[in-house]
């Protein structure tokens, strides 16, 4: 076996995965301290990474209870709003201040409305803005 080589068979892939001349020291990078997950998943964290988890599975129930349509649908972006971004992060190095913490609840407070009042529902993403003017943005 050549360790990970070009002479590597699939059978052989566990193996050659822990061979030492595989085995690299992680490089300083920008993301992240101490290059783990405590960043996004820390007890500085904890309310917004396992808020998050709750608000997953309140939409799963949503969901196996029969919740569809529009209100379904801004929920489900909702929930992505919530998990896709850095918001930990942000938090965690606090250098945004209240902001990160301000936009998960938000989202949450707008996935958790549709889930309870799902005829009012729109299913659009709500405007994060909706007074900013783009056009400043849009002049040569």
């Amino acid at each position: 076996m050549d360790c990970g080589g070009m002479d590597t068979t699939p059978p052989e892939y566990p193996d050659a995965f822990t061979c030492s001349s595989m085995i690299r020291p992680l490089t300083a990078s920008s993301w992240g301290e101490e290059k783990d997950l405590r960043t996004w998943d820390s007890p500085p964290v904890a309310d917004l990474a396992w808020g998050a988890r709750r608000l997953e599975l309140r939409l799963l129930r949503a969901l196996a209870q029969g919740l569809r349509g529009p209100a379904a649908l801004r929920a489900a972006r909702e929930l992505l709003a919530v998990q896709a971004s850095d918001w930990a992060f942000l938090d965690k190095r606090g250098q945004a201040g209240d902001y990160p913490f301000r936009r998960v609840t938000d989202h949450a407070e707008a996935l958790l409305e549709a889930i309870d009042s799902p005829a009012s529902s729109d299913p659009r993403m709500r405007a994060l803005a909706p007074d900013l003017s783009l056009a400043p943005l849009l002049e040569p």
